[in-house]
């Protein structure tokens, strides 16, 4: 799996690195992961400052994902369980 991240308005964050490699490597046992980009974006002007966007690259559609939150574990969170649901639909 390749995997590329992004940093907007933050900087990269070693804990938050393990939770991204984390969640990927859970998200894989759906379905095989080719390359993965996460774009991090911190803007403190929005209610929810924490955006993520999440593009997964497999076999079939690609999957794009949008997440929100007033911390970064939060918008991870609601990425994962999007994602979840996504590809367990693919496999059904």
């Amino acid at each position: 799996m390749i995997i590329n991240l992004d940093w907007f308005g933050c900087s990269p964050n070693a804990s938050w690195e393990t939770q991204i490699h984390q969640t990927l490597r859970s998200l894989s046992e759906f379905k095989p992961i080719s390359r993965v980009s996460l774009r991090v974006e911190e803007d403190v002007s929005f209610e929810e400052p924490f955006h993520l966007t999440l593009m997964l690259s497999m076999p079939g559609p690609d999957v794009l994902l949008d997440g929100r939150g007033h911390s970064f574990q939060t918008a991870l969170y609601q990425i994962t369980q999007e994602a979840q649901e996504k590809l367990s639909q693919q496999t059904d």
